[in-house]
């Protein structure tokens, strides 16, 4: 990071901005609330791409059932919390939120009754080029995808398209941007 100590500066985020993020005061430190709060700031003083990584506890890595029963209720709630005011935040300042798996999970539970690693997986958005309500692809009540999958490398190519940076070829989504 350079700036001049502008980029560093957002790392001291305010305890107020903390605890909008979800981060309640005197618990324990809620990773996800501080990274977006940090990642709001970053981008309000210039940086133009903020990665944000919840690896609370052991991230979202759940095989097992009786794990996901105990983390899964606090980790979303985190997520929930922080993703929101990080939307709102994207939405006033005129950036855009990308929040991704870099897997999904399947759709059937697996014996221990977790789900493992599925090549398909979702993304949510807000702000920027996005248009407001949109969605794309579909899937049935048992959690397949029936149609429209997006591949990896497909939602890289219109996360880059969304923020401005437009090959020459079309994605398959762009219909998701309001400049599109």
């Amino acid at each position: 990071l350079t700036g001049e100590g502008a980029y560093f500066d957002a790392f001291d985020v305010p305890q107020k901005d903390l605890e909008r993020y979800g981060q309640e005061q005197g618990k324990k430190a809620n990773q996800v609330a501080h990274a977006a709060a940090v990642a709001n700031r970053l981008v309000q003083r210039g940086a133009a791409f903020v990665t944000i990584h919840d690896c609370e506890w052991q991230g979202w890595d759940m095989h097992n059932g009786q794990q996901t029963k105990e983390e899964l209720p606090v980790l979303a709630g985190h997520l929930d919390v922080a993703l929101t005011e990080l939307m709102k935040d994207a939405r006033r300042h005129g950036y855009m939120v990308i929040c991704s798996s870099e897997f999904g999970r399947t759709p059937r539970l697996n014996t221990t009754g977790g789900r493992d690693h599925y090549p398909i997986h979702f993304a949510i958005g807000a702000g920027g080029l996005l248009k407001e309500g949109e969605v794309y692809g579909s899937y049935n009540n048992r959690g397949e995808i029936t149609e429209d999958p997006v591949t990896n490398e497909e939602l890289g190519e219109f996360i880059i398209s969304a923020a401005g940076k437009r090959s020459e070829q079309r994605t398959k989504m762009e219909n998701l941007l309001l400049t599109a």
